[in-house]
């Protein structure tokens, strides 16, 4: 399938399109060093069967983990954070991948790591309308995080931006400690991205991290992906199971 030339503004992962990596964002081989230099955190690591060679993360075309999109393929697409993109686990245990299956339907997976509503908007309003999907699932990431465009590039802005954007600070510092703000920011964007869905005839599921992320509580510190800080396959699951009922509720 044709699609116009990738850029930073139409892709999550620009630069790596096309490629198989071995890391993707949090889920780096520095930090996999740090851990392992640790006894406690390799013996995790072990006990949870991550090693420097799994996962690995398959970059299409366009710059997604996803599969190449294919012209009038019946899919479903996912938009969010790394938590949608599955960093840190394997595809076949995403909550994407396990849905996308059950569903019979090919996972198209929008997920940006560090992503905003406004990222997730970016790219349905680009992706939408071209994949034509029957369903459109938003794993709303953070409401304090944003994003800016800059020299034709976008800028993930968040907590962190105290010290990486400094001279954003004062105004993000002002907009994150108004709830109204954040609230309706992640209105606007997630009705906004409804429409697009239904202009396509999609359902749209709207979903929100943290709440809808289904964490047994007894795996709590057992279901970790591979950066320690991301859950595991168990989560992504129980994830799928609750997507999937909202889906059939729908």
């Amino acid at each position: 399938m044709d699609f116009p030339k990738v850029t930073a503004l139409n892709s999550a992962y620009f630069m790596q399109a096309g490629k198989e990596l071995a890391w993707l964002d949090s889920d780096s081989e520095p930090l996999y060093r740090k851990h392992i230099a640790s006894t406690e955190k390799r013996k995790m690591l072990e006990k949870l069967g991550w090693d420097k060679h799994n996962p690995t993360y398959e970059i299409n075309r366009n710059g997604f983990r996803s599969p190449e999109f294919k012209k009038d393929e019946p899919n479903i697409v996912f938009l969010g954070c790394s938590h949608t993109v599955g960093v840190g686990v394997k595809l076949s245990d995403t909550f994407s991948h396990l849905v996308s299956q059950s569903l019979g339907l090919q996972n198209y997976n929008l997920g940006k790591g560090g992503g905003s509503n406004q990222t997730a908007f970016r790219l349905g309003h680009y992706w939408i309308p071209k994949l034509k999907p029957k369903i459109v699932v938003l794993m709303s990431p953070d409401r304090s995080r944003s994003e800016i465009i800059m020299d034709d590039a976008p800028i993930n802005l968040g907590v962190h931006s105290k010290d990486s954007e400094s001279r954003l600070w004062p105004y993000l510092r002002l907009h994150m400690q108004h709830d109204e703000n954040l609230r309706l920011d992640f209105l606007a964007h997630t009705l906004a991205l409804e429409k697009l869905s239904t202009d396509v005839g999609a359902r749209f599921i709207g979903l929100e991290c943290p709440h809808d992320l289904k964490i047994a509580d007894q795996w709590r510190g057992l279901d970790l992906a591979r950066d320690l800080s991301h859950f595991g396959s168990i989560t992504h699951e129980l994830t799928a199971r609750h997507i999937l009922a909202q889906i059939h509720k729908a």
